[in-house]
Formats: structure tokens, sequence, C-alpha cells
């Protein structure tokens, strides 16, 4: 069976996960986290983004997120094929820290670093 939700309900959730984000670094006094991972562990997340070289979306790495002093949060991503690093602020409202999935992938990513079941 299949339940259809409203978007009410989606922007419930995606509003409930970006704070829940926000709380588990508050909540241990980090400003800015880093996403390394080894072998045995989950997979890091991926976000599209812009790469405003060449005016393109391209797949990027989550490598670190953090809190700014003025209360945004913001995702620090590695675009390998272009050997580019770049900050996506969530007050930007781009799609990678508004995707669900997406915004899941990097709660548990922080979960795993920061031993958290």
């Amino acid at each position: 069976m299949t339940k259809k939700i409203s978007w009410q309900e989606v922007n419930t959730l995606r509003k409930a996960l970006q704070e829940e984000i926000v709380s588990l670094l508050k909540e241990r006094n980090i400003t800015e986290l880093q996403l390394e991972f080894d072998e045995d562990s989950q997979s890091p997340t991926y976000v599209v983004d812009n790469c405003h070289r060449y005016d393109a979306w391209y797949e990027k790495q989550v490598a670190a997120v953090g809190i700014c002093e003025d209360g945004d949060w913001y995702l620090k991503v590695y675009d390998n094929q272009e050997d580019e690093h770049s900050t996506i602020y969530a007050s930007e409202t781009t799609l990678a820290t508004n995707n669900i999935d997406w915004l899941l992938g990097i709660r548990d990513n922080i979960c795993e670093i920061l031993k958290i079941e």
C-alpha cells in the first residue's frame, strides 16, 4: 500500500532533519565536524551542486558540516572530478541542504562519526 503525504508533511520532515543536524553539533559544542570515513564505515553522503566555473552540476562528497556564528549551517563539499572544494550554506536554500535523502545521509554520517546510536 502506498501512502501519500502532503507537501506540508515533507516540509515538516525537512525542517526537523535540518534542526536535528544543527542540534547534534550544538549539543556537543562542535562548530565544524569533518566527515572522514575509513573502509569499514558507512559510505559518505554525496550531494549535487553547481560548479560555477563551468555552470554545470556535479556530484560532490560532503566533507564537513558546520554552524556559523549567525546560526546558519553549512556543508563543505568536495568535487573529485574538478578537484574543487566549496561551501554550501543552508540559508542559500539549495537542493544540497533541502533534499530529504541527503539530509538523512548527513545526519547518519554525523551520528556514525560521533558514535551516536
